[in-house]
């Protein structure tokens, strides 16, 4: 049976604070949590090499993704890895810059992203992150804006 609109009951978002634990005392309140929905994947290399591959995968998006570490880091500032891609063609190209660190409250490995290449969604320039699962791969997400809830003005 449908209901009307104004009848659907909405699913509870998922909500993670920035890079670290989902429930816990080191939980903050949801005001002040960053929501994230899952858009890929990232695996590390087994054959001994420090890069990573990955996808972003999602509806109206699937890309391979390389990271490759930045073995001439000037300063702790400066990406950890850069970031490829392929064309249509199948050419290499890089498509912007990551850097892996650990959450202060969860002590967990995550890596942020800074994407710039022409023809991504808006979404893939701000708040892409890349949080570790238990395997030692990593889950591709995305921000989502927070949206003041129906009848806060």
């Amino acid at each position: 049976k449908i209901r009307p609109p104004s009848q659907n009951k909405k699913r509870p978002r998922r909500v993670a604070p920035e890079p670290g634990p989902r429930s816990g005392p080191e939980r903050q309140t949801m005001e002040t949590e960053k929501q994230y929905r899952n858009c890929g994947t990232l695996d590390p290399q087994k054959d001994g090499a420090l890069n990573i591959i990955g996808r972003i995968a999602t509806v109206d998006l699937d890309i391979p993704l390389l990271l490759e570490p930045v073995i001439d880091r000037e300063t702790d500032k400066h990406p950890t890895h850069r970031v490829w891609s392929r064309t249509p063609k199948g050419n290499k190209c890089e498509i912007g810059v990551a850097w892996m660190g650990i959450g202060q409250a969860s002590g967990k490995s995550f890596i942020s992203f800074e994407l710039e290449a022409d023809g991504l969604p808006a979404w893939c320039y701000d708040g892409l992150a890349a949080f570790i699962n238990k395997d030692g791969s990593y889950r591709l997400s995305r921000e989502i804006p927070n949206v003041a809830p129906e009848g806060s003005a």
